[in-house]
């Protein structure tokens, strides 16, 4: 890989509760980043990867407890 060698995923998440309610709020690949790339260059042979990743997203999940 040339230049960025490092890669990064940024995910977060927060959960609240209260009584039988439990809220919970997560959002994954807050850096929205595209793709992924991978190359490699030895000898005569060069071979490169370009993997799609998902794009951010953001799930609202709300949980009640019957008992």
């Amino acid at each position: 890989n040339d230049g960025d060698k490092s890669f990064l995923l940024l995910n977060a998440e927060a959960k609240y509760t209260i009584k039988r309610f439990s809220f919970t709020l997560s959002c994954d690949n807050l850096l929205n980043r595209k793709s992924y790339i991978y190359s490699d260059l030895s000898a005569l042979t060069e071979s490169k990867a370009i993997y799609n990743i998902r794009p951010r997203s953001v799930l609202l999940k709300i949980r009640f407890r019957i008992f």
